[in-house]
């Protein structure tokens, strides 16, 4: 077992819980916080791909909350930075207060951090962590519509090291055919050339149908991307926009945690009303930069 140390700034504070694993656990890089002073707000729901957009910025807070973790699982809290020390505490999916007191440690890959939260203390896997800054307001931040403006941007060039500069190398994107589809979980050097990378990954299955979507990220998900978040022309944020459907229109378990920006493209006048599409863009303040954090894909069910 690899052990250094990582700074990672205490944070104030605290609540009360290892989730099955994903793929690979890989490091976020240090933690630091920022208090930034709020400037107006403008009203302008997006803006042209790359455009400078204008609005107030936010304040970044010092707790965490529990997050990607599925409603059946909860978040271990061990006595020590690695799998290999005993649980000493669980945190539940909505686990939320959560105080990072020291600094962390890498441990085979991944950063685990001390925390506090009620009666609980111990280490967890930091990749199971976000700041607690749910807000509604958060999507007119200067810095938040800087992001977006950057990802239409990329996407309508597509362009591999704009986007790259977009994920975080480590945390990575998860990215949903569908909501209810097992998730692509993409990171490392794997952000740093989607446009053009030639790997297949089986994004999902076709409702009705049950036809896998197996192929490259510009094969299934780019024209979807292009077509309803580049085609969209409602936005709301943290609130899910969508046309009529026989499926539900829920975020994927854990996802609720994060901020996100509903980008929706309705059907055309005239048109099948079937013919919609929206977006989910998660996104997250982590060691004083903004990242897309997941990409969930909605459009008509049986």
């Amino acid at each position: 077992t690899v052990v250094t140390e990582v700074d990672v700034t205490a944070a104030p504070e605290a609540v009360s819980t290892e989730p099955a694993p994903r793929p690979t656990d890989p490091p976020p890089p240090t933690i630091a916080p920022a208090d930034i002073t709020p400037e107006p707000v403008d009203p302008t729901p997006t803006s042209e791909p790359g455009a400078t957009p204008a609005g107030p910025t936010v304040e970044i807070v010092d707790i965490y909350r529990v997050a990607f973790v599925d409603e059946n699982d909860v978040l271990n809290v061990r006595a020590g930075a690695g799998v290999d020390f005993d649980v000493v505490g669980e945190l539940q999916p909505d686990a939320t207060g959560i105080s990072i007191t020291g600094q962390g440690e890498v441990v085979e890959g991944s950063v685990w951090v001390p925390i506090a939260t009620g009666r609980i203390s111990g280490w967890v896997n930091s990749l199971f962590l976000t700041r607690d800054m749910k807000n509604d307001a958060v999507c007119d931040a200067a810095a938040v519509q800087q992001l977006m403006a950057e990802l239409e941007l990329a996407l309508s060039e597509k362009d591999n090291n704009a986007l790259a500069n977009l994920i975080h190398p480590e945390r990575g994107i998860h990215v949903h055919y569908n909501w209810w589809s097992d998730e692509v979980w993409l990171r490392h050097e794997e952000v740093d050339s989607l446009f053009t990378d030639n790997t297949d990954y089986t994004w999902g299955v076709q409702d009705g149908s049950g036809l896998e979507q197996i192929g490259t990220f510009s094969e299934i998900m780019l024209p979807m991307l292009q077509k309803d978040l580049l085609g969209a022309s409602e936005y709301a944020c943290n609130e899910l926009l969508n046309g009529g459907t026989a499926g539900l229109v829920v975020l994927p378990a854990g996802f609720e945690q994060y901020n996100f920006r509903s980008f929706y493209r309705p059907f055309p006048e005239g048109g099948v009303e079937m013919d919609w599409g929206s977006w989910a863009v998660g996104f997250e303040e982590w060691d004083g930069n903004w990242y897309i954090t997941y990409l969930v894909h909605y459009q008509w069910e049986i």
